[in-house]
């Protein structure tokens, strides 16, 4: 064989052997966000419920039913963290990659992944900045542990409903959407783990210290994971891998939310735990979407006690109207609205989609103030992420 020859089938082999690199590192391993700028913070969860079914506030480790006296007709709170990525498919098992086994355009260089453990986040490994190993990988060094990263964020309640009627009814949550103040991203990468425990008629039936069974795993209609594909359009896996830790094979997405069922004139207990998280593992976790995701996104649901299934299947997601500036503004002491044991006081002159902002707290409003509207039926639903604070 001549000299050039040689030459040639030698390029040839080198070319090959470089698409046979390339093929590999593309569609062996996965992670498409997996740097220290994808975050999001300030999630702000509201709950509405219907008739005849009441909400009260509950922590993960509390296993008992909570006294009548603290259920109400709506749940005004909201929680936050720094959420980083993390990866799965169950709401409970989750995975993350280190940034130094991530590449330029945010693949893993290698097949290993680190098991998430959130138990283990408040324990400091430099006392210094109080930053755990979750929190070091993503470059976050606060303060205080709290002030750390975390992998998910739990909105946790109990759920009591009252059915008077003659018929079997349904404990459904009806509404369940992401809603952003003044963006045009599309933020696809947020899951919504639901587990219930359902308490029974009286609530003696003590619920898990953790979260309970789970319902369902919901992402918005269009979300992709890194594995999927035109004809396995619904393969939930979380972690393509071919070592240990293996592939997740199967997952709930996109059922139905429907928590229980109370029977006739009775009343019915049900704990229920909303996990919320960014997966790593959708196209669209990268720098582009979430660089500039702070504080304008949150979680709306709403629960209903109903005779027709109306659950959700999906999570959806509504762009917010542009930010409304509350610099300088005033809560009023007339016109207030009273709902349970708490005031709301109207914004002078503010208003969110057309309707009036209301604050529970008179007077002159801060950078830190929490913002209301009410629906139809006069019920407060929190819009602080369609509102500003910017000083002149």
């Amino acid at each position: 064989m001549s000299t050039k020859a040689l030459k040639k089938e030698l390029l040839v082999a080198v070319v090959m052997l470089l698409v046979a690199a390339v093929a590999l590192s593309g569609s062996t391993y996965a992670w498409f966000a997996m740097n220290n700028t994808v975050s999001a913070t300030g999630m702000n969860v509201t709950t509405q419920t219907g008739d005849n079914l009441l909400i009260a506030k509950d922590t993960l480790s509390n296993t008992a039913k909570l006294a009548d006296n603290l259920f109400k007709t709506a749940l005004v709170d909201n929680v936050s963290g720094l959420l980083e990525p993390v990866s799965a498919v169950d709401g409970k098992t989750f995975y993350y990659n280190a940034t130094t086994n991530t590449d330029s355009v945010g693949d893993a260089i290698a097949d290993t992944y680190l098991a998430y453990d959130p138990t283990g986040l408040a324990a400091a490994t430099d006392t210094a900045t109080y930053a755990n190993a979750f929190s070091e990988n993503y470059g976050v060094n606060k303060t205080t542990a709290a002030e750390g990263a975390v992998g998910y964020v739990d909105y946790v309640f109990q759920l009591k409903a009252i059915n008077g009627s003659d018929d079997t009814q349904y404990v459904d949550i009806d509404t369940l959407k992401l809603t952003y103040g003044n963006t045009t991203q599309a933020q696809q990468a947020f899951r919504v783990a639901i587990f219930v425990d359902d308490m029974g008629v009286d609530g003696a039936t003590p619920a898990t210290n953790g979260v309970g069974t789970l319902l369902t795993v919901l992402r918005t209609s269009t979300a992709k994971y890194f594995s999927e594909t035109l004809a396995t359009p619904e393969a939930p896996k979380a972690v393509v891998s071919t070592t240990a830790l293996g592939e997740f094979t199967s997952g709930i997405l996109g059922g139905a939310t429907r928590i229980g069922s109370v029977a006739a004139h009775t009343n019915h207990y049900f704990k229920v735990v909303v996990r919320l998280w960014l997966e790593g593992e959708d196209t669209t976790c990268n720098n582009t979407t979430f660089a500039t995701l702070n504080d304008a996104w949150a979680l709306d649901l709403t629960a209903k006690l109903e005779t027709a299934n109306s659950s959700v299947t999906a999570l959806s997601q509504t762009q917010a109207t542009a930010k409304v500036d509350m610099y300088g503004a005033t809560a009023a002491n007339a016109d207030t609205i009273k709902v349970d044991d708490l005031t709301f006081y109207p914004v002078t002159g503010k208003q969110v989609d057309s309707k009036q902002v209301y604050t529970t707290v008179a007077g002159d409003v801060t950078a830190a103030t929490k913002y209301y509207v009410f629906d139809t039926n006069n019920k407060p639903f929190e819009v602080t992420n369609q509102t500003t604070y910017v000083t002149p």
